[in-house]
């Protein structure tokens, strides 16, 4: 029975020792349907309070499933930023973060860094208050590259790299935050139709020249997490049929929580526990 149970999971049945091989294109097909119906799912999830934070914990976990497909050989941080950066068709994804840029800018004070800090405090300043501000206010990785000191190899604050305050890389703390915390770490008011990133003042905070200015919250709706999975999961498709991929080979299938188990090719059952007619059948 388990080898009957572990060939369906991988894509192919086996009856009384004779085994149908599933076409990839079925594969493929069945893949893309499943995981549309699943986002479909995901958005029209209600519940008492605060459904969006539960739609977007799913939805970015939908997001990883995607990318491990993508890129089975890649490790959790970078499979996540490469699929939203190559496959999300998000413009801004490689802005830096104007907000958080002069965060780390008030925790210096490096005197190679104090062009940076004018221009950033004054462009930062010209946002007023209120909201919502929109990600094409926040300033090109390019131009704030063009201010980086030249002897500074883009390290601020020690290990903080300035790649690290893009958006597409902002977006996988903040995942991380819905998936190990089952949190959102900023306050925001998105509404329903809510569907690309924002900032939001929501209060006042004094600065480092001891006058105050407004607080920005950075959101990333429910809506645009949405919106990124049907087009990464589009972008997978044509990737799968391109390459002629198995989309379940990324994945372990069993009952197993201890994944080597599961991988009876690498790590083969030479003293089994028990024998099913169906063994008894293949022999």
């Amino acid at each position: 029975m388990r080898t009957w149970l572990r060939s369906v999971l991988a894509g192919e049945e086996s009856f009384v020792g004779k085994r149908i091989t599933v076409p990839l294109e079925k594969k493929i097909a069945t893949f893309m349907s499943a995981f549309s119906e699943h986002i479909k799912i995901i958005s029209t999830i209600q519940v008492s309070r605060n459904p969006k934070r539960y739609k977007k914990i799913l939805y970015v976990t939908a997001l990883e499933a995607i990318a491990k497909v993508m890129y089975p050989n890649k490790g959790s941080r970078e499979r996540f930023i490469k699929l939203v950066h190559n496959w999300g068709d998000w413009n801004t994804a490689g802005r830096i973060s104007l907000p958080h840029l002069v965060a780390a800018l008030e925790r210096t004070s490096d005197g190679r860094f104090e062009q940076l800090r004018q221009f950033s405090y004054s462009k930062l300043n010209n946002w007023g208050s209120g909201g919502p501000v929109y990600l094409n206010k926040d300033p090109d990785f390019p131009e704030i590259q063009s201010l980086w000191p030249k002897d500074n190899k883009e390290i601020l604050l020690e290990r903080l790299a300035l790649s690290k305050l893009r958006h597409v890389d902002l977006l996988y703390s903040y995942r991380n935050y819905l998936v190990h915390e089952s949190r959102q770490p900023t306050v925001g008011f998105e509404d329903e139709e809510a569907n690309a990133p924002f900032y939001e003042s929501v209060n006042m905070h004094l600065t480092v020249f001891e006058n105050k200015a407004p607080e920005w919250h950075l959101v990333y709706p429910a809506g645009f997490l949405e919106q990124l999975c049907n087009c990464c999961l589009s972008s997978l498709k044509d990737y799968l049929h391109r390459e002629k991929k198995d989309p379940y080979l990324s994945f372990k299938y069993g009952w197993y929580l201890v994944e080597h188990f599961n991988n009876e090719e690498s790590f083969p059952v030479v003293y089994p526990f028990y024998k099913t007619e169906y063994d008894d059948l293949k022999e």
